[in-house]
């Protein structure tokens, strides 16, 4: 997977973006058709941000990996 460019804003709009539909499904006079509407956009928010979670963690720890190497080389 390759990193764009505005990958952290992607996932911080992302985020900002979820917490405003959890706040949306929370209000008691949702509809369930808008309920369903917004609950599919958060897991679709949420499957994005995990990728971008899981692409950093992959990153750092191929990061760790060479610092080791490099480590154990000298």
């Amino acid at each position: 997977m390759k990193k764009k460019p505005d990958q952290q804003a992607d996932f911080e709009s992302n985020l900002v973006k979820l917490e405003a539909i959890i706040s949306s499904i929370d209000q008691p006079d949702i509809s369930i058709e808008n309920l369903l509407k917004q609950y599919e956009e958060g897991v679709k928010l949420l499957d994005q941000c995990k990728k971008t979670l899981n692409f950093a963690q992959n990153k750092i720890e191929e990061l760790q990996s060479i610092m080791i190497e490099k480590e154990a080389a000298s």
